[in-house]
């Protein structure tokens, strides 16, 4: 029982995570004119979003091996991470495109 609901807690983290690094990757990565560090970062939070997606697809099946599913979405969720990582230092640095006007 634990199994099933911790593997149904991580599935839906993994589509919910995946979703949200799309929609705030693209929206940030929109926002930069040049190819930068910040904006690089932005993109590749895209990317793991998109694979998290894809990966959360593909888990779906019953072929697919849970362990692969797993590992697969704890290495997206990592690159994830450090493209988050990467955005905060911007922010926390003051790059135009990723803080408010006037800020």
């Amino acid at each position: 029982m634990l199994q099933a609901t911790s593997g149904g807690l991580h599935y839906a983290f993994a589509v919910v995570s995946s979703v949200s690094g799309v929609v705030l990757g693209l929206a940030l990565a929109r926002r930069f004119g040049a190819l930068n560090i910040y904006a690089s970062a932005c993109w590749v939070f895209f990317a793991a979003g998109v694979a998290g997606l894809l990966n959360a697809v593909i888990g779906q099946q019953a072929e697919v091996a849970p362990a692969a599913f797993v590992a697969t979405s704890n290495v997206v969720i990592f690159i994830a991470a450090l493209a988050l990582l990467v955005i905060g230092v911007g922010v926390l640095r003051g790059a135009r495109e990723l803080v408010p006007d006037g800020s």
